[in-house]
């Protein structure tokens, strides 16, 4: 089943499929130079940078895709006019096309976890400003549903059953050696830290305590689970 996030990303691939298909060819008497058939310069290049943009957006640095993306559109010199190919618009085309078909697949990994990197940074973010208004009670909630979320996450991506609480989910975790036993020992003292401020355990509920799980947890969600950075 294809979810919200990969449906957007199939019709914005799908706009820029047909916006790549679409682009025109010059008129017939400056099309060919050489031999090859060229393209008009302007839509080319704002389909060429939208696409790139939209690449960039869902893929890490260095992916496949991208990398053949930038290579196949990058237009080229030829007897000193630099006017973008048929060819370059076609093959850009096909790469979108194989990027489309691995989302709707759901091969693409990078797209969903570049999605829950923003995520969790907007709310950890979220987080840090309750925390210097003063309202580390909140702040220690909302932490808390990072840490959650991202933890069954993972423990989904593994393939394994997800479905418990934190603590059940922390000890899953450590069964299946998704970390050690010192990084679950420092979750379990998060987790100490989010039941308190979600049962009104007010008191237990420290400043300090909740600033070092704001500050610690994005390390522990790229180290330890590589879900963000």
């Amino acid at each position: 089943m294809v979810g919200m996030d990969d449906q957007r990303a199939l019709d914005q691939l799908d706009a820029l499929i047909a916006k790549g298909e679409a682009v025109p060819l010059r008129p017939a008497g400056e099309q060919w130079t050489s031999g090859e058939r060229r393209v008009e310069p302007r839509p080319y290049a704002e389909w060429r940078s939208q696409s790139l943009a939209f690449a960039r957006s869902i893929l890490r640095d260095g992916h496949t895709y991208l990398l053949e993306l930038e290579r196949v559109t990058e237009p080229t010199i030829t007897n000193d006019n630099q006017d973008p190919q048929a060819d370059q618009r076609e093959s850009g085309v096909g790469v979108l096309q194989a990027i489309r078909e691995d989302v709707a697949n759901g091969y693409l990994s990078d797209f969903r976890s570049l999605i829950a990197a923003e995520v969790f940074t907007d709310f950890l973010d979220m987080a840090d400003h309750l925390l210097g208004a003063g309202y580390h009670h909140a702040a220690a909630s909302l932490a808390g549903a990072v840490l959650e979320d991202s933890l069954r996450r993972e423990l989904t991506a593994r393939g394994v059953k997800a479905t418990g609480n934190l603590e059940s989910m922390n000890q899953i975790a450590l069964d299946q050696r998704v970390y050690g036993p010192l990084v679950f020992k420092q979750v379990k003292v998060w987790i100490d830290i989010r039941n308190d401020a979600d049962h009104g355990n007010w008191d237990k509920v420290e400043a300090e305590r909740v600033e070092s799980m704001v500050r610690d947890l994005p390390g522990f969600l790229t180290r330890d689970l590589g879900t963000a950075g």
